[in-house]
This record gives structure tokens, C-alpha cells and sequence, in this order.
């Protein structure tokens, strides 16, 4: 996660700026991890089902990936979704799979099914060249691309009815993935940035990361020693409404894995006997991490 030197960036969503602050070099709060412990999602063996792991169809049957193609997933579960809840996945994927996170695929050379064909060939920008603020546009790979991550309140499922269930956006951390702002604004020879953002989709996010959880934990062999899947599943797949009480994220210090892509693990609150998930996209960055309440452990079972 890189910020640049002293600059006014100013992000812009449907012709009002959502965003200003200067940008004065500094870090996020954060922290090494040790990427040796951490198991190898590549060398994590497929299963195959004959079902669909969402609703236990049959019925046109085709592979689920845990983690997205896009983002370089290659654990699969064979005939693991039916086309109805394929459609589903795909809906609410594509949705934060495009965008912004579109260039930064591109820039990380991640799977694409169309060969990236539909990624901008130029960024869009203004800037403050004296008093006149002027479009401009830069080839993607000089230019600076803003993502967004999003960061959660706490997952609710522990919580009284009365604090509801809607997901809690607390605040966006931006990462950096192109070409350095500050690099870039030196050669522009100006002080101020704004960028044209995406749309934000909170709950399609955490849709994905809520999927990337549960299939990985149906991999591992947990989901069968819960109580109540179904609950997480009716979340991500039908009510997304429902999303908050299970995912939230980590706060600060974020931690940094270099070399790792994804990290996912499977963990209990004892105390509680609750299973939950950590998902951390784009981990060699130090984005934040994720936290995806599985549901309630079966008595007598362990998680290991």
C-alpha cells in the first residue's frame, strides 16, 4: 500500500467529490507477517462434489472456483455449482471485479477469460496546472490506479437483534498499484489530482469475500462440522441484506505477506464455538483482512 508525497487527491463519483485529502507520505499502520506460515492455496487439492455446495441441486452442474479466476484462483471444486447459483456468484463478482480492480488485475498479468481485451488502454485524470484544472489522459501503465478497500464494522452475529444486520462501512483505505502518485505528479509538474472512481459496491464485495470463505472452508471439510451453513449461505446468495452479521474486517495495524496473493484460513472463537474465516486479498500489498463468520461448531467436533 503506497500513498505519495504532499498532493491533494480528490476522487469523484457520479459529478461530486466523495473524497479530498492530502496525501503526506505516510503509511498505513502496519506490520510483517511470515509468509512461511501460511499454506499455499495452489498446493490445496480440488474436490469434486456431484452437487451444488449453495442449494444441493444436481442439475447442470459446472466448476467453482473458491477464489476467483480473475484473481489467479486455482482451487476448484468440480461440479460444485448449478447454474442457477452460478449466475448468482457471477453477478455479484463481476461487480467488484471490474472497475478499478479491472486495471490492477492487469497490472498483476491475473487470469482474464478475454485476455484483459476490455481494460482501458488510458487513465483518465485532472489536474491543476497553474489556476486551470485540465483533462488529461496517461497510458495505464504510467499511470497511478486507485483501489478501494473497504473497511467493516464487526460481524454482528454475536450481537442483540436491535444492532440489526446491514453491513457497517467504517471508512475506504486506498491502496496505490500503479505508477507512483508522487512520480507522477513531479512529471506533471502540479499539486493537485482528482480521479474519476467507480461506483462503490460495499455489499457485493463483501458477497465475494463471504464466498471465498465458505467454499474454502467446504474444501478444508469444515462446513460439515456446523451447525447452521445455510444461515451464511442465504446471506451471500439470497439476502444480502443479512451480509453485516456475518462479515466485518480487521482493524489496524494491517499486516504485509510478501510473495502472497490470497490468504484465506479457517479458525474457532473457542469460547463461543464459533468457526470464522480470514480472507486478505491482495496480501503481498497489506490490504486488510477480512473476517467471514462461518456459524456454530457441532458438539464434540474440532477444527483442525
Amino acid at each position: 500500500m503506497k500513498v505519495a508525497n504532499n498532493f491533494t487527491l480528490r476522487v469523484m463519483r457520479e459529478g461530486k467529490i466523495v473524497r479530498e485529502e492530502t496525501l503526506g507520505g505516510n503509511l498505513p499502520e502496519m506490520r510483517a507477517g511470515d509468509p512461511s506460515e501460511l499454506a499455499d492455496l495452489r498446493c490445496v487439492p480440488s474436490i469434486k462434489t456431484g452437487f451444488c455446495i449453495y442449494c444441493g441441486s444436481t442439475n447442470q452442474l459446472s466448476r467453482e472456483h473458491v477464489v476467483p479466476y480473475a484473481l489467479g484462483g486455482t482451487l476448484t471444486i468440480t461440479e460444485g455449482s448449478c447454474e442457477v447459483c452460478r449466475k448468482k456468484t457471477h453477478e455479484f463478482e463481476t461487480d467488484v471485479l471490474t472497475g478499478p480492480m479491472r486495471m490492477v488485475r492487469y497490472l498483476q498479468n491475473l487470469p482474464s477469460s478475454t485476455k484483459h481485451r476490455s481494460v482501458p488502454k488510458t487513465v483518465e485524470l485532472f489536474v491543476k496546472l497553474g489556476e486551470m484544472q485540465q483533462q488529461i489522459e496517461l497510458p495505464i501503465e504510467k499511470a497511478p490506479i486507485f483501489l478501494d478497500f473497504y473497511e467493516f464494522g464487526e460481524p454482528k452475529y454475536l450481537e442483540a437483534a436491535s444492532r440489526g444486520t446491514s453491513l457497517d462501512v467504517c471508512s475506504v483505505v486506498t491502496g496505490s498499484y500503479g505508477q507512483d502518485p508522487g512520480h507522477v505528479i513531479s512529471e506533471l509538474s502540479t499539486k493537485g489530482m482528482t480521479i474519476v472512481g467507480a461506483p462503490r459496491r460495499p455489499v457485493a464485495f463483501a458477497r465475494m469475500i463471504a464466498k471465498i470463505a465458505y467454499c474454502f472452508a467446504f474444501v478444508q471439510g469444515h462446513i460439515r462440522k456446523l451447525e447452521n451453513p445455510s444461515e451464511l449461505i442465504d446471506a451471500f446468495m439470497e439476502n444480502p441484506n443479512l451480509i453485516g452479521r456475518f462479515v466485518g474486517s480487521i482493524p489496524p495495524p494491517f499486516v504485509k505477506y510478501e510473495g502472497v496473493s490470497i490468504r484465506v484460513a479457517i479458525k474457532a472463537l473457542a469460547s463461543e464455538g464459533i468457526a470464522y474465516a480470514e480472507v486478505q486479498l491482495f496480501a503481498a500489498s497489506g490490504a486488510p483482512t477480512y473476517i467471514v463468520v462461518l456459524g456454530r461448531i457441532r458438539d464434540g467436533e474440532v477444527l483442525s
